[in-house]
């Protein structure tokens, strides 16, 4: 009996039919679809943050000077926005004490979904190599002394609003992330750079993220709201923790979106949903990576997305390098700031047969290794001569593993 299934990606959807003896099921603890709104979610989350006890409302002062670290990534971020300001303004918050820091320079378009009585609210662009607007924090266990945005280091309550994800180079990201690195003195932005060129062992991904969280702690006083990112978008979930609860952000995101495979198949294929514009060339390769965790030795893995991301100097250095075991080898001697996402292309691209669906022309797709996929015809014809199936949606979002196999972190 053939199933018929539909693959969401890039705002396609290809219908293709897998019958039931060859189709391998994924399975999650919990689905991770949308089950309410955002703003549901979000105050919920409020008003009993872990740590707290009590809304967080009752945790602030009118004087309080507070400091937003925010996601741009995440989705529907004006709402959450201004359902989050919402909250403080119950506590008399004065807008002008509110500064909303981001990262790097940008559009910032999420402004415009802010309510009008937030014009007040002050935005800042992180400087990393700015010392006036640098303070020093702490050193931590492994003596590295600590630079920060002084805007954050100032504030008298600091808080995170970011997406819980799994990383490649710490195993998960999220708040603890979007303060250290992100918002360190260039230095340690170079030199953190330096920890993740590393091959990202398990104890490595554990020594990075151990040390992420320790600047956390001596932050000190810190709220975190972690979303969990819905299938195809939107939120599943929304965590709302003290600094010192911030773990309770990872567990929530295993509960959705870890995901374990009965066995390995000869066909797997990995779609990445969301706007195309808003991917990256690590979120197409970290897909990859996952793709090929659960794929036969030497067997065919599928690419569907309908992005057409811009390449880190790592990336050209794989589209000018012959063969996957070269780009490799050529990663190991350079000193790149970011190899991570051409590193895990190159491994997935490594004794596999590769096609690529995106937005990219098929010359480039060549260039990466693979065969440009045109159609859902040519996506039925790989699955008809498959003996086993996987389809991973959202595999950009997942952490995918054998059932057979123990969790990697």
């Amino acid at each position: 009996m053939e199933a018929s299934i539909t693959i969401s990606f890039g705002g396609n959807d290809w219908n293709v039919r897998v019958p039931a003896e060859k189709r391998v099921a994924v399975q999650f603890a919990r689905v991770p679809e949308a089950t309410a709104s955002s703003l549901e979610l979000l105050d919920a989350a409020l008003e009993r943050p872990l740590g707290i006890g009590a809304p967080l409302r009752r945790a602030v002062t009118p004087d309080d000077r507070i400091t937003i670290v925010v996601d741009e990534k995440l989705p529907e971020i004006g709402p959450l926005l201004g359902g989050f300001l919402n909250h403080l303004t119950a506590a008399r918050i004065d807008p002008r004490n509110v500064t909303l820091l981001v990262p790097q320079a940008g559009p910032q378009a999420w402004l415009e979904d802010l309510p009008d009585e937030y014009g007040d609210v002050l935005v800042e662009v992180h400087h990393s190599d700015d010392r006036d607007k640098l303070a020093y924090l702490a050193t931590t266990r492994n003596e590295r002394r600590v630079y920060l945005n002084r805007t954050l280091v100032d504030a008298d309550l600091v808080a995170v609003i970011a997406r819980r994800r799994f990383d490649g180079t710490t195993g998960y990201a999220g708040a603890e992330t979007a303060i250290f690195p992100a918002l360190a003195d260039e230095e340690s932005q170079k030199a953190m750079g330096e920890e993740y060129r590393k091959e990202p062992t398990r104890e490595q991904r554990s020594k990075n993220r151990k040390e992420c969280f320790e600047v956390l702690d001596l932050l000190g006083s810190s709220v975190l709201v972690e979303v969990i990112e819905a299938a195809g978008g939107g939120v599943a979930a929304i965590s709302a923790a003290l600094g010192s609860s911030a773990k309770a952000g990872i567990e929530l995101l295993r509960e959705y979106w870890l995901a374990s495979v009965a066995t390995p198949a000869d066909l797997v294929v990995v779609a990445v949903s969301g706007p195309p514009e808003t991917l990256s060339f690590g979120d197409l390769a970290y897909a990859l990576a996952m793709g090929k965790k659960v794929l036969s030795p030497e067997g065919r893995l599928v690419l569907l997305t309908g992005a057409a991301p811009v390449f880190d100097e790592a990336g050209e250095l794989l589209r000018k390098t012959p063969s996957p075991a070269a780009v490799l080898k050529r990663l190991a001697a350079a000193r790149l700031a970011e190899p991570q996402a051409a590193t895990l292309w190159a491994k997935a691209a490594s004794k596999t047969h590769l096609f690529v669906k995106s937005g990219w022309p098929d010359d480039v797709a060549e260039e990466l290794f693979a065969t440009a996929l045109h159609s859902e015809g040519e996506l039925q014809r790989l699955i008809n001569a498959a003996e086993r199936v996987v389809v991973l949606q959202d595999a950009h979002r997942m952490r995918v593993k054998l059932s057979t196999d123990a969790d990697s972190e």
